[in-house]
């Protein structure tokens, strides 16, 4: 079950409703919320089923990839599936050092190289070098957040336009003083 249903019926009491959001193209009212975690294994589900429920666009900021190298083949299978679910689906990763996934991340470098005209991962520059947090903004909407990436306490925020949309203005920001960091040829290499 989506973690929105989950809020909705209750099988999540821990969340904190901080204000309604109507969307109109769907025609429904849902509840803007907030939860912190400490677990790794809050950081996956919460990841993951933003992933699921993600839309059109993922963006992605993390220093060295770590945060999400955790999370496993699931973390690929996800992407996957939102990445094939739309032709407008967008994902976009922005790290300090993309070299990482060459190395040690070979099914993320597939995945890349798979949906090149869906996906991109660039590199952001020593200017930048102080942005050290693990961030991922899902539909203008949702943010996923931790503001050290070693530590495992973050901030899952969702149904929250105007949060997201300060996060997001963030990354863009980093996104356009970024050069490509990861570029496959056509045999991947």
């Amino acid at each position: 079950m989506p973690i929105t249903e989950q809020f909705a019926t209750g099988a999540m009491p821990c969340m904190v409703p901080e204000r309604v959001v109507t969307f109109a193209h769907k025609n429904l009212t849902m509840l803007a919320h907030s939860q912190t975690f400490e677990l790794p294994s809050e950081f996956q589900l919460f990841a993951l089923t933003l992933i699921e429920n993600a839309q059109q666009e993922i963006l992605i900021a993390d220093p060295d990839w770590e945060s999400w190298a955790r999370i496993g083949t699931d973390l690929i299978t996800a992407l996957d599936a939102f990445l094939r679910r739309s032709p407008r689906s967008r994902l976009k990763i922005l790290l300090q050092n993309p070299a990482r996934i060459y190395r040690y991340h070979p099914r993320l470098a597939q995945l890349l190289t798979r949906f090149s005209h869906l996906a991109e991962c660039r590199q952001y520059g020593a200017e930048f070098a102080h942005f050290a947090e693990t961030l991922q903004v899902v539909d203008a909407s949702s943010v996923l957040r931790k503001p050290d990436p070693r530590a495992q306490r973050g901030i899952l925020r969702q149904l929250d336009p105007d949060y997201a949309q300060t996060h997001k203005m963030r990354f863009l920001e980093l996104w356009e003083s970024s050069r490509a960091g990861y570029t496959p040829t056509t045999l991947g290499l």
